[in-house]
């Protein structure tokens, strides 16, 4: 499976965040504060990338001889 095959929604990620800080998983997007913190951090994250543009390392250049 390709990397770009993997799709998780908002919580799934939160949710892995708060396992790799070892605190406890939410069952909700505004359960705690932390959670709530989180989603801030990832629309945030999910803004840059959005408002990007052009994202020029993604362009690669292939010259074929035949």
């Amino acid at each position: 499976m390709a990397i770009s095959d993997l799709r998780y929604d908002n919580l799934t990620v939160i949710n892995e965040v708060e396992r790799l800080l070892g605190v406890n998983t939410s069952a909700t997007l505004t359960s705690t504060k932390l959670t709530r913190v989180l989603l801030r951090l990832l629309n945030e994250v999910i803004d840059e990338c959005a408002d990007s543009g052009d994202w020029q390392e993604l362009y690669a250049e292939t010259t074929v001889t035949m």
